[in-house]
């Protein structure tokens, strides 16, 4: 049923993305109604929003063992989240954002015809937080800055009395160090001088930068990044797939503990493709 609605859009789905989303679509059927899925998603999909491929892989992951799912409820002041969750008596909020950094891809220089080069700079570490002018950069801000952005965005909605989760969908070239980044603070190059021995030395210095040490972050008590990409021709039809995922719980989260059967739920990496456990 959900290959045939999902075809009949204006701009119909890659054959590898609708059977992803129709797998999950199909898994959410247990604890949503057809007509509520159709309702929040269909439309988007049919459009080819990548955003709600990526909110409906995280929910149908998320909600394996979840007993109840409530799709785009109320978050904190008028914002709304993806899902609110229950696995037993235990509530979990979640919300799913996409965050894409095509640097540096956004302009070449062709060279030759149909040989194109891409080159871009950006700072290491923010200048707004070092309180230093915007540098001679292609780029302003580093990566990190982009998903922390992202991040600081997702906490805002989430409510503040049930333990939350983020999910982020990765789409970016050389990603993992921007992201350790945005949880843990910029790093930087310090140098001192010894004033008895005259000697400077050199360390690397962590900046207070990162989501983990706001407070305005101590409710979310996870973090799970994913990335979906087509499946390696093989046996069987070619699916989008999570080849990469990562999670992080927040050392500073003040609530209830995370359900065990959440983080079960969350596969860590090469999962979810066709005839793996996670499928």
């Amino acid at each position: 049923m959900w290959e045939t609605l999902l075809s009949s859009g204006a701009s119909p789905l890659r054959r590898p993305v609708l059977l992803r989303v129709a797998q999950d679509l199909r898994q959410l059927e247990g604890l949503v109604s057809i007509d509520k899925l159709r309702h929040q998603f269909l439309t988007r999909l049919r459009q080819g929003e990548s955003g709600a491929v990526d909110e409906v892989f995280a929910l149908a992951r998320v909600a394996r063992w979840a007993g109840v799912l409530e799709l785009g409820t109320s978050g904190r002041g008028f914002r709304r989240i993806d899902g609110a969750l229950r696995f037993g008596m235990s509530p979990v909020a979640l919300e799913v954002k996409r965050q894409t950094d095509d640097f540096p891809f956004k302009n070449g220089t062709e060279l030759s015809p149909g040989i194109e080069v891409f080159s871009g700079s950006r700072p290491g570490s923010d200048p707004r937080f070092l309180d230093m002018p915007t540098p001679e950069t292609t780029s302003s801000v580093p990566g990190s800055t982009i998903w922390r952005d992202a991040l600081e965005e997702a906490a805002m909605q989430l409510p503040t009395d049930v333990p939350s989760l983020i999910a982020v969908s990765v789409d970016a070239f050389g990603f993992e160090d921007d992201i350790a980044a945005a949880l843990f603070g910029d790093t930087i190059w310090e140098s001192r001088r010894d004033p008895d021995s005259g000697w400077g030395t050199t360390s690397e210095v962590t900046l207070g930068n990162g989501v983990l040490a706001q407070d305005s972050f101590r409710h979310v008590a996870g973090v799970w990044f994913f990335r979906l990409r087509d499946s390696e021709s093989g046996a069987g039809e070619p699916i989008l797939c999570c080849d990469w995922a990562r999670g992080v719980l927040n050392p500073r989260y003040v609530g209830a503990p995370l359900p065990d059967a959440l983080t079960l739920a969350l596969p860590s990496v090469c999962s979810d493709c066709p005839g793996d456990s996670h499928s």
